[in-house]
C-alpha cells in the first residue's frame, strides 16, 4: 500500500531547495556514453573474437567471423534494392541462425530495422508495414508480404546461400549519427492502431554501453534470446552481447510461455544471463528445474510491476536479480534498481546513464519526495516520435521548461520518488477508480495478491457496474480457496479495497511478448 506522506504538501510543487535536488537527482544526461554506432562495436569485437561462437541455435553454431562476412553480404544486396540510409526494412524470420545475421545487416547498411514477429495477426502485420513505410522485407520466402502493402521481398536464405567464403566489403555508407534512426517498434495505441516508434542510434549506443559498463559480460558469458522480436527487451537480448564478445542463445519459438522450457535451454547451453517478465519470473522459480539451472548468474526483470515476494523466491535461487524500466518510446529502459531480499517494495529505481527523469503534478509542476506524479522522460534515450503521427508525437513528446530547447515524454505512469533519484511505480493514470468515493489503484491490490503464500499471479480487473458503480475482478493463479483468500484480503485492506469476486484460473492468458492479457481478462468479466 501507499506509505504516509505530508499532507499539507501533498499535490503541491516542490519547494525551491528540493526542486534542485530532484532536478540534479534525476538528470544523468552528462554521463552518456561517448557515441559509438552499435554496428561498429560489433564488428570491432568480431575482429577480436573471430572463431568464438557468437550465435547459438539447438545444435547450430555461428562464429563471430562467420556472422559479419554474411551480415555483410546480406547488407550489400540492400543496395540493389535502392535502399538508403534511414529507410525502414523489415525483418520477418522464424527464430534461427538468419534472424540475427538479418537484424544485424539491416543495422549494417544504416537502415532502420523493423523486426517483425511472424506470429503476429497478419492485419497487425500490414499496419507496421503500411505505417512504417518499409521499403523491404528481409524474409525465408520470395514474393510480396502483407495484403495491403505487397512489399518486395528479399529471400534471406537463398540469398545467404550464394554469399562467398571470403569477407564482403562492407556497402559504402556515409558515417552514423546519434540522431539517425536505428530500429522501430509498433506499440499498443489507445485507438486500438498500434504506434510506431523510431529510436535513435544514440539512444541505442548509449544504453547498450550502459547495460556493458553495470554487468560486464565476457567472451565466457551466454545471454539467452527469447523475447519476440516485436518487443524492445529483444533488442538488448541480441545487441548486447555481440558487443561484447559473449553468446546470444536463441530460445526456441513458444519458450517464452513454457517455464520447463526456459529452464532446459539455461541448463543445456549454460546460460548465465536471462530477463524475465515477473509474472513470468515466478512461474520459471516455482518449477523444479529451476534449482538446476547454476550457471544463471544475473536475472533482469522489466515489463510489469516486479513484487517484493517475486525478489525473495528468485533470491532464494539465483545470486542476483535487477528490476529495470523503460517505455517503447525511449531506448529499452532508463532506470535501474539492484533487489534485495526483504524488501517491502520494489522500486524500478534510479536513472541510467544518459537519461534525465522528472516526477510532475497535474500542472506539469515538480512534487515532491513521496507525492505520486506523471513520470516524464528526457535525454539521449528519447524516441523520435511516432511515425505518420505529427498530432501524437506533439501530446506525447513535449518541451521540457528545465531544459531549454530539451524534450519529455509523458509515460502516463505514476510514479513517486522514495528519496532523490529513486523511483517508486505506483500505477498508471488511467488505471486509477473511484469506489464508494475512495480512490483506489488496482496494482496495489495486485501487490497484496502477489505476497501471499500459494498465489503465483494477481491481477485486478475493474467491472463498471450501472447501478452499482465500479467493482473489482480478481484473477488468481496457485492453490487457494477464494473465500479463505477474501478473509485474508480484509486483513490487510480497506473494504472497499477487497474484490467483490475472486476467479482462480490454472494459468493467466498471455500477449504475444509473454505478458498477461488484461484484455482478454476484462472480456471474461464482461461476458458475465
Amino acid at each position: 500500500m501507499e506509505s504516509p506522506v505530508d499532507c499539507t504538501r501533498a499535490g503541491h510543487p516542490a519547494l525551491s531547495d528540493e526542486r534542485d535536488v530532484l532536478l540534479a537527482a534525476g538528470d544523468r544526461t552528462g554521463e552518456a556514453a561517448p557515441f559509438v554506432p552499435i554496428i561498429e562495436s560489433i564488428f570491432a569485437i568480431a575482429e577480436w573474437h573471430g572463431d568464438d561462437v557468437a550465435v547459438q541455435f539447438k545444435s547450430e553454431q555461428l562464429g563471430y567471423w562467420d556472422l559479419r562476412r554474411l551480415a555483410q553480404h546480406l547488407a550489400g544486396l540492400l543496395a540493389g534494392w535502392d535502399i538508403r540510409r534511414g529507410d525502414v526494412v523489415a525483418v520477418m524470420l522464424d527464430r534461427s541462425l538468419e534472424l540475427i545475421i538479418a537484424q544485424l545487416a539491416v543495422m549494417a547498411y544504416g537502415a532502420i530495422l523493423l523486426p517483425i514477429d511472424p506470429e503476429q495477426p497478419q492485419q497487425r502485420i500490414d499496419v507496421m508495414l503500411s505505417d512504417s513505410r518499409a521499403r523491404l522485407v528481409l524474409s525465408g520466402d520470395a514474393g510480396p508480404v502483407g495484403r495491403t502493402s505487397l512489399l518486395p521481398v528479399l529471400d534471406v536464405v537463398t540469398a545467404l546461400a550464394d554469399a562467398p567464403a571470403g569477407p564482403s566489403p562492407a556497402p559504402a555508407q556515409d558515417l552514423l549519427s546519434s540522431e539517425d534512426g536505428s530500429y522501430a517498434l509498433f506499440t499498443s495505441g489507445s485507438t486500438g492502431r498500434p504506434k510506431g516508434v523510431v529510436n535513435t542510434q544514440g539512444g541505442i549506443s548509449n544504453r547498450i554501453a550502459w547495460m556493458q559498463d553495470t554487468y560486464r559480460l565476457t567472451r565466457d558469458d551466454r545471454v539467452l534470446y527469447k523475447t519476440p522480436v516485436s518487443f524492445d527487451v529483444a533488442m538488448w537480448e541480441w545487441l548486447w552481447p555481440l558487443s561484447a564478445g559473449a553468446r546470444i542463445v536463441v530460445a526456441d519459438v513458444g519458450a517464452h510461455y513454457d517455464p520447463g522450457a526456459i529452464a532446459s535451454i539455461i541448463r543445456r547451453h549454460g546460460v548465465t544471463l536471462a530477463h524475465f517478465i515477473p509474472s513470468m519470473l515466478r512461474l520459471f522459480t516455482a518449477h523444479p528445474k529451476a534449482r538446476e539451472c547454476h550457471t544463471l548468474r544475473q536475472i533482469i526483470c522489466s515489463g510489469e510491476e516486479l513484487s517484493p515476494t517475486a525478489v525473495d523466491e528468485a533470491l532464494e535461487i539465483f545470486p542476483a536479480i535487477d528490476n529495470l524500466y523503460g517505455p517503447t518510446e525511449a531506448s529499452i529502459d532508463v532506470t535501474r534498481w539492484a533487489c534485495r531480499a526483504g524488501a517491502t517494495r520494489t522500486p524500478i529505481g534510479r536513472p541510467i546513464s544518459g537519461v534525465r527523469l522528472r516526477v510532475v503534478d497535474e500542472g506539469g509542476e515538480l512534487v515532491p519526495v513521496g507525492v505520486p506524479g506523471e513520470l516524464l522522460i528526457g535525454g539521449i534515450a528519447l524516441a523520435r516520435g511516432y511515425t505518420g503521427r505529427p498530432g501524437l508525437t506533439a501530446q506525447a513528446f513535449v518541451p521540457d521548461r528545465w531544459a531549454e530547447g530539451e524534450r519529455l515524454y509523458r509515460t502516463g505512469d505514476r510514479v513517486r520518488w522514495s528519496e532523490p533519484g529513486v523511483l517508486e511505480f505506483v500505477g498508471r493514470l488511467d488505471a486509477q477508480v473511484k469506489i464508494r468515493g475512495v480512490r483506489v489503484e488496482p496494482s496495489e491490490v495486485e501487490s497484496v495478491l502477489s505476497a501471499i503464500p500459494g498465489i503465483t499471479g494477481g491481477v485486478i480487473v475493474v467491472q463498471q457496474d450501472e447501478r452499482r458503480g465500479p467493482r473489482l475482478t480478481a484473477f488468481v493463479t496457485g492453490s487457494t480457496d477464494p473465500d479463505a483468500l477474501r478473509r485474508r484480503l480484509r486483513n490487510v485492506l480497506p473494504e472497499v479495497m477487497v474484490p467483490d469476486e475472486i476467479t482462480r484460473l490454472d494459468a493467466m492468458p498471455r500477449t504475444p511478448s509473454g505478458k498477461i492479457d488484461r484484455a482478454e481478462l476484462s472480456g471474461i468479466v464482461r461476458a458475465r
